[in-house]
């Protein structure tokens, strides 16, 4: 017996997508016959075997999939070619898209966006405005490294993630290593004035270098690399 159904019940905004309603008892996820639960654009966006669930407004579209005994909850959005397994939670206003992969007891929360070829797994948990992209892979807390760093009118997030190869960090559009990042605080120091203000901070730039480098000289052998090898393209938009 199938699990769940799509109602005729259409979201406000996006009238493709479809509430979920439960078909059956899923007792693992608190889930009784006659729940109603998020919006999927069909029913391949869930599993209809397993525990797993799209609770309160949380949108699963595309090729997108929740499966085993995953959950998305509040408003989360998943997306794209994303894969949410095992015991995996996204919630809040989280999104995740592109071909992510977040599995195990992995968990993305407040507004964090996990997107690209970016894999949570283990222990982690992004949270905050935290911001995974494509080279991550991330499986215990330690691995990633968030802080709201003050710019102009309102706090940037910087973010630094552990990735096959090294580290990452990503602030204000830009990515690239512990290194780079350094030399494009002393370049904003030497602009005074000339530079957005997220970049003006130079104390606290430096001190979150700081933190990064302490918090990559607590990871094994075979992964402390200089990171993204100087790399300083543009990133994603989710941090301006």
């Amino acid at each position: 017996m199938d699990k769940f159904e799509l109602t005729t019940s259409a979201h406000p905004e996006f009238p493709a997508l479809r509430r979920i309603r439960a078909l059956t008892d899923v007792p693992e996820a608190g889930v009784r016959a006659g729940d109603l639960g998020g919006y999927v654009a069909s029913a391949d966006n869930l599993s209809q075997v397993g525990a797993s669930w799209v609770f309160d407004d949380a949108l699963v579209f595309d090729a997108a999939r929740v499966s085993e005994n995953a959950q998305t909850r509040g408003r989360a959005w998943v997306f794209g070619c994303a894969r949410i397994t095992d015991t995996a939670v996204v919630e809040d206003r989280a999104w995740v898209f592109g071909n992510a992969h977040v599995l195990e007891s992995a968990r993305v929360s407040e507004q964090a966006a996990v997107w690209g070829s970016a894999r949570l797994s283990g222990t982690a948990w992004a949270r905050g405005s935290s911001d995974i992209g494509a080279r991550a892979r991330i499986s215990d807390e330690r691995e990633l490294l968030a802080v709201a760093l003050w710019g102009a009118a309102r706090p940037v997030w910087a973010t630094l993630v552990r990735t096959g190869t090294g580290h990452e960090i990503r602030f204000d559009r830009w990515r690239g290593s512990i290194a780079d990042f350094r030399a494009r605080v002393a370049e904003a120091n030497s602009l005074a004035g000339r530079v957005r203000p997220q970049w003006s901070q130079c104390d606290e730039l430096l001190a979150f270098a700081d933190m990064c480098a302490a918090r990559t000289a607590t990871w094994s052998r075979g992964n402390e690399g200089t990171g993204s090898g100087g790399t300083r393209m543009r990133g994603t938009e989710w941090l301006v």
